[in-house]
């Protein structure tokens, strides 16, 4: 079974939509543009994944300042406290609400470090190629 991290965790959202945030408005000072968009995109989703933060809501924060010009300040006055706000709420809500699931999630094994280039098990492989 191909493992796949979790990417709603603590980290990955804090961390890798900042970036996003981040990334997109150094390269709004000097270029604005459709190119610029999904170079940014694209190199994010590239980058994310391979330094353990990978966040699809980042790859959207990246290209926010390109398109809308937020501001300078945008990851740190909008990004950056909310996603904290979000984090804090939902660990807070898992403790105090029965029945709501646990955050973060601890996962019972260690993560491999390279998880984006792991082959399917030969048993994935041969349920995939067995006929319907």
């Amino acid at each position: 079974m191909l493992f796949r991290p979790p990417v709603a965790q603590p980290l990955p959202v804090i961390a890798g939509s900042t970036l996003g945030a981040l990334s997109g408005t150094v390269v709004a000072a000097f270029v604005h543009g459709a190119i610029p968009v999904a170079l940014v995109a694209v190199s994010l989703l590239w980058l994310l994944p391979r330094i353990g933060i990978y966040h699809p809501p980042a790859i959207a924060l990246s290209m926010y300042p390109l398109l809308l010009y937020p501001g300078r300040w945008f990851p740190l006055v909008a990004v950056l406290p909310f996603t904290l706000v979000t984090v804090g709420s939902h660990a807070l809500l898992s403790t105090r609400v029965p029945r709501w699931p646990p955050y973060p999630l601890v996962p019972d094994h260690s993560l491999p470090r390279d998880y984006g280039n792991m082959a399917p098990s030969s048993s994935q492989a041969d349920d995939d190629n067995r006929p319907l």
